[in-house]
């Protein structure tokens, strides 16, 4: 699976609202009205995780929520984390 370097990360994050590259990772933090907001979002990233076999790392805090997709075996940023984070931002 071919990674992309950070020149076409930043590239193709021109198209995104929340995603930015961040140590390695695409990175968005989401911010919410209340807990149960944010941990119903975590659900719906859930179902898209479980949809597209493609887990992200995700972070649950007090009106907030963070993401951080890779594809870990890749090692690297590939089009498959795109794709993720355009589904996230669909929701969003």
């Amino acid at each position: 699976m071919k990674t992309y370097s950070e020149v076409e990360i930043s590239e193709k994050l021109k198209n995104y609202k929340h995603f930015k590259y961040k140590e390695k990772t695409l990175f968005a933090e989401f911010h919410f009205s209340s807990y149960k907001e944010g941990l119903e979002f975590v659900n719906k990233v859930a179902n898209i995780a479980e949809e597209m076999d493609h887990h992200p790392d995700i972070y649950l805090g007090y009106r907030k929520v963070s993401l951080e997709i890779m594809t870990h075996s890749a090692g690297g940023i590939t089009e498959l984390d795109f794709e993720f984070a355009k589904k996230v931002e669909e929701i969003k």
